[in-house]
């Protein structure tokens, strides 16, 4: 097969595709590059960045860089050192295996090329994208044009002829680099217009990560435009205007102090040209360049309305104001590493459900409000222009939750996903506004209002036997909510949101000579808590019951506050929920009571309110309005810092992981007497999961019969297949031109010195191609693959296997090391040679069990079986005989050499079966006692014709009661007197 990698890619396609499902298929470039790499950095720090973005790849200098070859024919060289010269021809392969016989180069035309072929072997995938996110290398200039750019849409020809017309072909570009490069100077490009008119390219492949949001603490210019960053209808309005549609930010100091520059195009007045967000003018319109800032004749090659437009990516970070700035991400071994604009850094999965929905709606055709502005559809191929069956959500994980990102042993960017773009584990929560929603649909009441409700749980649970009041209570205490009777229905707010207004001594209405403008009650220190603490369900400790508690002062035991809440949290949040519940109840001491006019309608219970009276500037949220000649108001303080608190990771413990084991691998094996202390006929059994489960069982039966547990395994075999075979080589002495290629199962070899091989070190028995196996040493151990070892120095046909040596050695043949892993299959001498069913699996789950293997092996007694003589030879006697001559082999007690005599016999009388042949064929069979013959010359006459002085014989040692043993054929001048 191909590589593992290789393999992996294959087998997914094939699976997802067979569950029929789209597959688009995008090679990622990962910028691999550590901390200390000590490599030029091309935009002139002390070394490159560590863990960069892809998009940083450039030439270097880099642009706008003195020095910088970009311009120059230099910057064509390096692009075309970095693309490559591999072809379509030079790729060829079947399954999983992509066979290159191009240059030897590692280019990006090579990577892509490879993975064109892979899914076309695979049965092809919808889409195929050449490559995304490489802003810094389509943007290079050259002698003349954009040199990447070229290098593309030649490279997406090159695809098109591998993977053919059934796929779909694009390029996915960052959402800062698919509209354009407008360096300083006045020039327009649209640079990437060669790749998108290529007749070759399917569709408009964009990473969308724009910016719907521009929120901060404070006083701020958006908070005119909704009271929280998480109102959905603000950051729809957000996806075609604010910024990268009316307006930019010129430098960091105007973002920090909203100095917004409208986006205005003066000479041409086409603002589209600049604007990101423009999407529907950009592809209405015909583009044409711009030379320091004057247009050129001819338009580029795009048709207007001509192609759809994928979001290949879009999303946003969990994170707090993930929708100011939703393409970066935390990650500390990054150097891209940062928090969005103006984030207060705490984990945010709200604002991540918020902005999907907002960008994925404005271009839904059964959802947005002005569809055929925002997402026209095409005079040409008759779509919308966002497909938006086609947006690709970054990101949801292939890898198991909680598994990830809890088990950060095995994987180490778990830490990341709390703030990160991960959907996997958030979009099956419950956020909290939704869920009370649900609980009034319920208890079959009218929904009421949700305002600014940003806390998302990961489950709740409703008692049955409770009312909806009984139900609600400990939520909205946990969540530090407030539910309000407006009069004319009910209302949950979250006190962190903008203020609805300020009002001051002028606008406060007196109600008497004597009472004050405003009123206040303060409660007592003592009477309040001084500990927080919440018990809930812990997510991330499956599901047991948690508590979490906040404790900033010292106080006695009475002033503790406890809230139990039937919902699953991570542990993180709960402990800041505990934080904002204390703060609030002490922020909220002070009770005010004030009087508005009857002009301010608006107000209602759950606004917050400012106040400035004698000089004090407050914040309140209103309780309670009561309507008399005017409006009598009820109201807490509140302090916007105390809601913010300070964040605290979730944790958790990683998932209790049961082993799944698939069928084991399993197979017997007829080998020669391996181990003396076991019965001669006995064979062997291998075993082999990963991961191994537990005592395996054995069981068997005859054909039509019932299975009988035989024995019990509790180790795997140490075992693997061959990857690449030897060439026929020599038995009884060194090979060592032999080279054998295996692929092991979780184990190592090594090398080891001649005179331990010699003892009996690395042997292996290996799957002959006739069925039996072939006992192996060797002496050297190379790795050269992942579990993958070159095996050489080699000793061929080790006790007795020659015959199993003569046949060869087929690629993906079985074996096992033989260090004392492998098991016996006790088996009756009465059925050796009767063909058995055997079925192997976990013992505690039976016969029946989900994984279980079944083979079929008839023992054949091979530790019965003699081994061949040896050193056959023919001397002529003075009356024309010749004495035939062979060596008797042991299969018993041979290896301590004796002192005199011979080695033992095996077998219950020493009888032989000698064979005269005629260029292959039989002309004289004898069965003879000892290893010796006399060959009369009156025979040799019947036979040839006349005396020989060259014979061939075969001569096998028999077992009285059991058969032939391994049989020796040789050729022998015969020696004369």
């Amino acid at each position: 097969g191909g590589t593992p990698a290789d393999e992996a890619v294959f087998s997914a396609i094939k699976a997802i595709k067979a569950r029929g499902l789209k597959v688009v298929f995008y090679p990622f470039i990962l910028m691999d590059l550590p901390e200390g790499n000590g490599k030029t950095d091309p935009y002139g720090g002390s070394e490159q960045a560590p863990h960069p973005w892809r998009g940083r790849v450039t030439v270097s200098p880099a642009p706008g860089l003195s020095g910088s070859p970009d311009g120059s024919a230099a910057a064509d060289a390096a692009v075309s050192a970095l693309v490559g010269t591999a072809a379509p021809g030079d790729y060829s392969g079947s399954e999983a295996v992509v066979t290159y016989t191009g240059p030897a180069e590692w280019t990006l035309r090579r990577m892509v090329l490879h993975y064109a072929s892979l899914t076309a072997q695979a049965g092809g995938v919808d889409a195929f994208l050449v490559g995304s996110e490489l802003r810094g290398l389509t943007t290079i200039r050259g002698a003349s044009g954009f040199p990447f750019v070229d290098a593309l849409s030649a490279l997406v020809d090159d695809v098109r002829t591998i993977v053919g017309s059934g796929t779909k072909i694009s390029y996915a570009a960052d959402w800062s680099e698919y509209f354009g490069h407008q360096p300083a100077g006045g020039d327009v490009s649209f640079h990437l217009d060669p790749v998108w008119a290529n007749p070759n390219v399917d569709f408009i492949a964009i990473d969308n990560y724009w910016p719907l949001s521009d929120w901060r603490d404070g006083s701020h210019a958006d908070e005119a435009l909704a009271e929280h960053v998480h109102d959905t209808q603000y950051l729809a309005g957000n996806v075609a205007g604010g910024e990268g549609y009316d307006w930019y930010y010129a430098s960091d100091q105007d973002r920090v102090a909203q100095v917004r520059s409208p986006i205005s195009d003066g000479a041409y007045g086409k603002d589209w040209v600049f604007r990101y967000k423009d999407l529907a003018n950009w592809w209405n319109n015909l583009h044409y360049d711009r030379v320091a800032g004057v247009e050129v004749a001819q338009p580029t090659a795009w048709v207007p309305q001509s192609k759809p437009v994928w979001f290949t990516e879009v999303g946003c970070p969990a994170v707090d104001r993930g929708s100011n700035q939703p393409n970066v991400f935390y990650d500390p071994k990054s150097s891209e590493s940062k928090l969005p604009y103006f984030s207060r850094g705490l984990r945010d999965d709200a604002i991540q459900r918020a902005y999907l929905e907002a960008m994925l709606g404005t271009f839904d055709p059964d959802l947005s409000s002005d569809i055929d502005a925002i997402n026209p559809s095409s005079s040409v191929y008759g779509g919308r222009m966002v497909d938006h069956a086609m947006a690709h959500v970054w990101t949801w994980d292939a890898r198991p939750w909680p598994a990830f990102p809890l088990r950060t042993d095995v994987w180490s960017d778990g830490a990341n996903w709390e703030r990160g773009h991960w959907l996997s584990g958030r979009m099956g929560g419950a956020p909290l506004g939704e869920l009370i929603e649900a609980l009034f649909d319920d208890w079959g009441l009218t929904r009421p209002e949700i305002v600014g409700l940003s806390t998302a749980l990961d489950g709740f649970i409703v008692p049955s036997s409770n009312s909806l009041r009984q139900v609600l209570e400990p939520l909205l205490l946990a969540t530090t909510t407030m539910g309000a009777d407006t009069g004319t229905g009910i209302r949950f707010v979250s006190l962190d949101r903008e203020k609805v207004g300020t009002f001051d001594a002028d606008v406060l209405v007196e109600t008497g000579d004597t009472a004050p403008i405003t009123a206040e009650t303060r409660e007592e220190e003592a009477s309040l808590p001084v500990e927080q603490r919440l018990r809930f369900y812990d997510s991330g400790r499956d599901y047991q019951t948690g508590a979490a508690r906040f404790r900033p002062a010292e106080g006695t035991t009475r002033q503790i506050d406890e809230i139990a809440v039937s919902a699953s949290l991570n542990n993180g949040l709960a402990a800041q929920l505990s934080q904002v519940a204390l703060s609030a109840k002490w922020a909220g001491r002070t009770r005010l009571q004030f009087a508005l006019p009857p002009s301010d309608l608006a107000l209602l219970p759950g606004d917050i309110v400012g106040l400035t009276v004698d000089g004090r500037e407050r914040e309140a949220v209103i309780e309670e309005v009561e309507d008399l000649a005017h409006r009598a108001v009820s109201a807490r303080t509140i302090d916007r810092a105390a809601l913010v608190p300070t964040y605290v990771p979730g944790s958790g413990s990683p998932p209790v992981v049961t082993p799944v084991t698939g069928v084991p691998v399993a197979f017997g094996l007829n080998l020669p007497l391996v181990d003396e202390t076991v019965s001669e006929h006995t064979p062997w059994i291998g075993i082999y999961a990963n991961p191994w489960p537990g005592t395996m069982g054995v069981w068997r039966a005859a054909t039509g019969g019932a299975f009988d547990l035989v024995r019990t395994v509790g180790l795997p075999t140490s075992m693997g297949q061959v990857v690449a075979p030897p060439a026929p080589g020599p038995t009884s002495r060194w090979d060592y031109g032999g080279r054998l290629d295996v692929r092991l199962y979780g184990r190592e070899v090594r090398s080891r010195a001649s005179i331990d091989v010699l003892g009996g070190k690395n042997a292996i028995a290996v799957e002959a191609a006739n069925g039996g196996f072939e006992i192996l040493q060797f002496q050297d151990a190379e790795l050269v693959g992942e579990d993958t070892y070159r095996l050489s120095g080699l000793l061929r046909g080790q006790m007795g296997t020659e015959d199993a040596a003569a046949s060869g050695i087929l690629v993906g043949a079985r074996l096992a090391i033989l260090d004392g892993t492998l098991s016996t299959l006790q088996t009756p001498l009465s059925e050796v040679g009767l063909e058995r069913t055997y079925r192997v699996g976990l013992l505690a789950e039976g016969i029946g069990g989900r994984s279980v293997t079944t083979f079929t092996f008839t023992p054949t007694g091979r530790g019965l079986v003699p081994y061949g003589p040896v050193h056959g030879a023919g001397r002529r006697q003075s009356n024309g005989a010749v004495v035939i001559t062979f060596v008797r082999r042991t299969r018993i007690g041979g290896d301590p050499w004796p002192d005199s005599g011979d080695v033992p016999l095996g077998e219950t009388a020493e009888l032989y079966r000698l064979e005269i042949l005629d260029q292959g064929a039989v002309v004289r069979s004898v069965e003879i006692s000892a290893p010796t013959y006399t060959y009369s010359l009156a025979n040799q006459t019947a036979d040839f014709g006349a005396a020989q002085s060259t014979l061939s014989i075969r001569v096998a040692q028999l077992a009285p009661g059991f058969g032939t043993g391994v049989a020796y054929e040789v050729t022998f001048d015969v020696q004369q007197p």
